[in-house]
């Protein structure tokens, strides 16, 4: 059955915000994540091996100003001396996860918002985790951009919107610290491409759009919990109404057994993957060739 949300002009502009955000985390993931392997092996080479000096590294390199946000309930700090545990760095430096932290293994799943978080707060420099680091007026447009999307009334956006949001998006790849990447290019590429077409079938992302929406939404909530309004954009009933909305918008489009079938695959992929990610973090911790002697200092 055909339903008017096809027909919508604001809630085409809607989905193809989303997949201009999906195309734009997917771009930066894999400099991300070379970015932290990278330092934590420079912390590996140079610091002791005792958690407590590398939590005084961690809370000087940490860019906030406000020290008693950092988020080390983010992070297992006994996997810190471990080669491969670069992530359990990382995310020091996003704000608060809430119980997604046991989901956010590496950039690949990570959500854009955690990866903007890294982005700004993580050390620049010689013994950074970037160089010259992303320009943060580039970071601020495209949380803004991301939270324009998710918070966006009955999931619809004006054209004025979303042409703001792909030059925001477009601007961050840009920036010389990212854009000499060759997933980065791509992605620019690709946004250029969607800017001028379009998503001929949005049937064809919705579904995953409002997976992602929801677990964002929830994300928001857990920051607004550790008073981080600003960066969410919105207070915590502007939020629920969001979520009310979205299972609202879902019910209405008669789209609930879609979604509810779409999700299981979503978690199956999720739970397969992350018990592959358990079975190769215990051999690594095992292994005496690549772990860490706690003895030395």
């Amino acid at each position: 059955m055909a339903h008017s949300r096809l027909t919508d002009a604001k809630y085409k502009n809607w989905v193809t915000f989303g997949r201009a955000i999906q195309i734009t985390r997917n771009g930066v993931e894999t400099i991300i994540q070379n970015a932290a392997d990278k330092y934590h092996t420079s912390l590996l080479a140079t610091l002791p091996n005792n958690v407590p000096t590398w939590k005084s590294h961690l809370e000087n390199a940490h860019r906030s100003r406000d020290k008693r946000k950092i988020s080390w309930s983010n992070s297992d700090d006994t996997q810190w001396l471990i080669v491969g545990a670069s992530w359990e760095i990382a995310k020091i430096f996003m704000a608060p996860l809430g119980p997604r932290k046991l989901d956010a293994v590496n950039a690949k799943t990570t959500d854009i918002s955690g990866l903007l978080n890294v982005l700004e707060w993580s050390p620049r420099g010689t013994n950074g985790m970037f160089n010259t680091g992303v320009d943060l007026s580039k970071i601020a447009a495209a949380r803004s951009a991301r939270n324009v999307w998710a918070h966006a009334p009955l999931l619809r956006v004006s054209d004025a919107d979303k042409v703001d949001a792909f030059a925001s998006l477009t601007s961050l790849l840009q920036d010389p610290e990212l854009n000499g990447d060759k997933h980065v290019q791509d992605a620019i590429m690709e946004l250029n491409s969607l800017s001028h077409t379009c998503l001929a079938v949005i049937e064809e992302k919705e579904l995953e759009l409002f997976v992602q929406l929801r677990r964002e939404l929830g994300q928001d909530i857990v920051s607004l919990g550790s008073d981080l309004k600003d960066e969410v954009g919105a207070n915590i009933e502007q939020i629920k109404d969001q979520m009310k909305g979205l299972d609202e918008f879902v019910k209405k489009s008669e789209l609930q057994d879609d979604l509810k079938t779409f999700e299981k695959k979503i978690n199956h992929l999720e739970d397969s993957t992350n018990s592959r990610l358990e079975h190769l973090e215990k051999a690594i911790s095992e292994s005496p060739q690549i772990s860490c002697d706690v003895s030395k200092s």
